[in-house]
């Protein structure tokens, strides 16, 4: 009797790691179908269906943690893409907080990796330029930290943190730093420093170049010569083969690069 009850548990228990395999399995295929469809964003209803889609990944894993760490960033990358092409102020300040509640999800996971501190950092960016610079002060020290806990980590990928999404956080910072009131820290040399540091090593994404040019662009006269022969150099290359995983954003920072470049 001793037995056949061991046996019954034995098949019970590998009965249920095949169906937990099964899920994870189900929601590695539901990932991937998410990521076609994110790899689409530039029509914005692909890119609904992609945060869709990546929502029930999330739902099916049952055990692979790093594999539900991955479908969140996704997501989040999709909702921050959502965010970034609204026009209403109130829609884009909920967008943003949607993203953020995901990378908190994604930290309750595993603390450890940077992506889920860069994407919760520039999703609460995205929502102070909605909410206003001076209205936003108070989470400045949070978006700060967000960016020094990235570069202290290692991607899931084994990256250093510094180096995601075409080293993001130094660029993020640059712009916070272009953004703030003098009273609140912001600083342009700062800025550049920040800027040169992404531009130099990233030089084909092109919001590292449009960032560096828009600061360039409100200093002296030799800063904004320098901020001339960024924006031509840049807007010299194709916009659809730049960068072949940010073609959607590489195009409307083109135009943001054209408006710069007219007012010098």
């Amino acid at each position: 009797m001793k037995k056949f009850i061991m046996m019954c548990s034995m098949l019970a228990a590998f009965g249920f790691a095949a169906s937990v395999k099964a899920d994870d399995d189900s929601a590695r295929e539901k990932m991937e179908a998410g990521r076609d469809l994110y790899a689409q964003r530039g029509d914005l209803s692909k890119n609904d269906q992609a945060i869709a889609t990546l929502n029930e990944a999330a739902g099916l894993v049952e055990s692979d943690d790093d594999l539900k760490y991955e479908i969140l960033i996704l997501e989040s990358r999709a909702v921050y893409w959502k965010g970034n092409n609204q026009t209403d102020k109130d829609q884009k300040k909920a967008t943003h907080d949607q993203a953020m509640t995901l990378c908190k999800a994604a930290m309750a996971l595993n603390d450890d990796y940077a992506d889920a501190h860069y994407f919760y950092g520039i999703n609460l960016a995205r929502w102070a330029e909605a909410n206003g610079v001076i209205s936003s002060l108070f989470r400045k020290d949070e978006l700060m930290k967000t960016m020094a806990d990235a570069m202290d980590r290692n991607t899931l990928a084994g990256a250093a943190g510094e180096t995601i999404d075409g080293y993001g956080p130094h660029r993020t910072l640059g712009r916070v730093y272009f953004k703030l009131p003098g009273f609140a820290g912001g600083s342009n040399d700062k800025s550049v420093k920040e800027l040169d540091k992404a531009y130099a090593n990233a030089p084909t994404l092109a919001l590292n170049a449009v960032y560096l040019a828009e600061t360039l662009a409100d200093g002296n006269k030799d800063q904004k010569a320098r901020a001339r022969d960024i924006l031509d150099q840049l807007l010299s290359k194709d916009a659809s083969t730049l960068n072949p995983d940010r073609v959607p954003e590489t195009q409307q920072e083109f135009n943001d690069a054209r408006a710069i470049r007219k007012g010098l």
